[in-house]
Protein backbone atom coordinates (compact mmCIF):
# COMPACT_ATOMS: atom_id res chain seq x y z
CA UNK A 1 0.00 0.00 0.00
CA UNK A 2 3.15 2.42 0.63
CA UNK A 3 4.13 2.35 -2.54
CA UNK A 4 1.02 2.77 -4.64
CA UNK A 5 0.10 5.81 -1.74
CA UNK A 6 3.65 7.36 -2.85
CA UNK A 7 2.76 6.93 -6.40
CA UNK A 8 -0.51 8.60 -6.39
CA UNK A 9 -0.28 11.04 -3.60
CA UNK A 10 3.38 12.63 -5.68
CA UNK A 11 1.11 12.37 -8.87
CA UNK A 12 3.73 9.23 -10.64
CA UNK A 13 6.69 10.76 -8.79
CA UNK A 14 6.61 14.62 -9.53
CA UNK A 15 6.31 15.56 -5.78
CA UNK A 16 9.89 14.02 -5.22
CA UNK A 17 11.64 16.60 -8.02
CA UNK A 18 13.57 18.58 -5.66
CA UNK A 19 13.13 21.94 -6.65
CA UNK A 20 9.08 23.78 -6.22
CA UNK A 21 7.29 20.18 -6.58
CA UNK A 22 3.78 21.92 -6.41
CA UNK A 23 4.46 23.84 -8.96
CA UNK A 24 5.92 20.34 -10.79
CA UNK A 25 3.07 18.73 -9.86
CA UNK A 26 0.27 21.52 -11.22
CA UNK A 27 2.40 21.58 -14.33
CA UNK A 28 1.80 17.88 -14.77
CA UNK A 29 -1.87 18.30 -13.90
CA UNK A 30 -2.32 21.31 -16.50
CA UNK A 31 -0.58 18.80 -19.47
CA UNK A 32 -2.48 16.22 -18.60
CA UNK A 33 -5.79 18.38 -18.14
CA UNK A 34 -5.03 19.86 -21.65
CA UNK A 35 -5.77 16.58 -23.36
CA UNK A 36 -8.97 16.13 -21.39
CA UNK A 37 -12.75 16.48 -23.75
CA UNK A 38 -13.28 19.93 -23.21
CA UNK A 39 -16.93 19.58 -24.34
CA UNK A 40 -17.78 16.98 -21.85
CA UNK A 41 -18.18 19.18 -18.61
CA UNK A 42 -20.16 16.21 -16.29
CA UNK A 43 -16.94 13.92 -17.07
CA UNK A 44 -14.59 17.33 -16.28
CA UNK A 45 -16.44 16.89 -12.80
CA UNK A 46 -16.54 13.68 -12.10
CA UNK A 47 -12.98 12.89 -12.55
CA UNK A 48 -12.01 16.13 -10.34
CA UNK A 49 -14.01 14.92 -7.74
CA UNK A 50 -12.54 11.69 -7.71
CA UNK A 51 -9.00 12.69 -7.59
CA UNK A 52 -10.49 14.95 -4.80
CA UNK A 53 -11.67 11.72 -2.95
CA UNK A 54 -8.60 9.86 -3.86
CA UNK A 55 -6.48 12.99 -2.87
CA UNK A 56 -7.90 12.69 0.72
CA UNK A 57 -7.35 8.85 1.14
CA UNK A 58 -3.98 8.60 -0.14
CA UNK A 59 -2.98 11.73 1.68
CA UNK A 60 -4.37 10.64 4.58
CA UNK A 61 -2.33 7.73 4.38
CA UNK A 62 0.79 9.22 4.50
CA UNK A 63 0.09 11.41 6.75
CA UNK A 64 -0.48 8.69 8.85
CA UNK A 65 3.01 6.68 7.71
CA UNK A 66 5.21 9.98 7.96
CA UNK A 67 4.01 11.39 11.03
CA UNK A 68 4.02 14.65 8.74
CA UNK A 69 1.18 17.30 8.71
CA UNK A 70 1.59 17.80 4.95
CA UNK A 71 4.50 15.94 3.25
CA UNK A 72 5.80 18.28 0.18
CA UNK A 73 5.94 15.40 -2.03
CA UNK A 74 1.95 15.07 -2.22
CA UNK A 75 1.42 16.99 -5.01
CA UNK A 76 -2.30 15.52 -5.74
CA UNK A 77 -3.99 18.46 -4.29
CA UNK A 78 -1.61 20.59 -7.02
CA UNK A 79 -3.35 18.58 -9.16
CA UNK A 80 -6.80 18.28 -7.77
CA UNK A 81 -5.82 22.12 -8.06
CA UNK A 82 -4.92 23.17 -11.45
CA UNK A 83 -7.65 20.83 -12.68
CA UNK A 84 -10.30 23.25 -11.34
CA UNK A 85 -9.09 26.01 -12.11
CA UNK A 86 -9.13 25.24 -16.00
CA UNK A 87 -12.99 24.36 -15.47
CA UNK A 88 -14.97 25.70 -18.13
CA UNK A 89 -11.44 27.35 -19.78
CA UNK A 90 -11.58 27.26 -23.20
CA UNK A 91 -8.57 25.43 -24.51
CA UNK A 92 -5.94 27.92 -25.03
CA UNK A 93 -2.30 28.18 -24.29
CA UNK A 94 -2.56 31.91 -23.21
CA UNK A 95 -5.80 31.11 -20.70
CA UNK A 96 -3.89 28.10 -19.10
CA UNK A 97 -0.97 30.05 -18.73
CA UNK A 98 -3.05 32.72 -17.09
CA UNK A 99 -4.60 29.67 -14.95
CA UNK A 100 -1.07 28.43 -13.85
CA UNK A 101 0.16 31.08 -12.79
CA UNK A 102 -2.70 32.16 -10.66
CA UNK A 103 -3.25 29.46 -8.93
CA UNK A 104 0.32 29.29 -7.82
CA UNK A 105 0.05 32.45 -6.61
CA UNK A 106 -2.91 31.32 -4.78
CA UNK A 107 -1.41 28.44 -3.75
CA UNK A 108 1.39 29.73 -2.25
CA UNK A 109 0.55 33.01 -0.72
CA UNK A 110 -2.13 31.54 0.66
CA UNK A 111 -4.79 34.42 0.85
CA UNK A 112 -7.22 34.35 4.19
CA UNK A 113 -9.51 31.77 2.47
CA UNK A 114 -6.90 29.75 1.43
CA UNK A 115 -4.99 29.83 4.90
CA UNK A 116 -8.07 28.93 6.88
CA UNK A 117 -9.07 25.92 4.56
CA UNK A 118 -5.30 24.72 5.10
CA UNK A 119 -5.99 24.48 8.66
CA UNK A 120 -7.92 21.66 8.61
CA UNK A 121 -6.18 18.44 9.58
CA UNK A 122 -5.60 15.30 7.61
CA UNK A 123 -6.07 14.07 4.17
CA UNK A 124 -9.02 16.61 3.69
CA UNK A 125 -7.09 19.55 4.59
CA UNK A 126 -4.31 18.88 2.25
CA UNK A 127 -6.90 18.28 -0.52
CA UNK A 128 -8.86 21.75 0.72
CA UNK A 129 -6.93 24.36 0.70
CA UNK A 130 -5.72 23.24 -3.41
CA UNK A 131 -9.28 23.02 -3.91
CA UNK A 132 -10.18 27.00 -2.38
CA UNK A 133 -7.36 28.25 -4.38
CA UNK A 134 -8.52 26.43 -7.28
CA UNK A 135 -12.10 28.19 -6.92
CA UNK A 136 -10.42 31.66 -6.50
CA UNK A 137 -8.58 30.97 -9.58
CA UNK A 138 -11.66 29.65 -11.59
CA UNK A 139 -13.54 32.70 -10.59
CA UNK A 140 -10.85 34.88 -11.76
CA UNK A 141 -10.07 33.45 -14.96
CA UNK A 142 -13.93 33.19 -15.70
CA UNK A 143 -13.88 36.97 -15.29
CA UNK A 144 -11.03 37.83 -17.46
CA UNK A 145 -12.80 35.74 -20.11
CA UNK A 146 -15.46 37.80 -20.08
CA UNK A 147 -13.65 41.16 -20.43
CA UNK A 148 -11.38 39.49 -22.66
Amino acid sequence: MTYISRLLASFLYTGFIPKAPGTWGSLAGLIIWWFIPIEDVLFQITLILLVFLLGVFVSEYIIRETGEADPQFIVIDEVAGIWLSLLLIPREWHYFLIGFILFRIFDIAKPTVVDRAQRVRDGFGVMLDDMVAGIITLTIMIGLIKIL
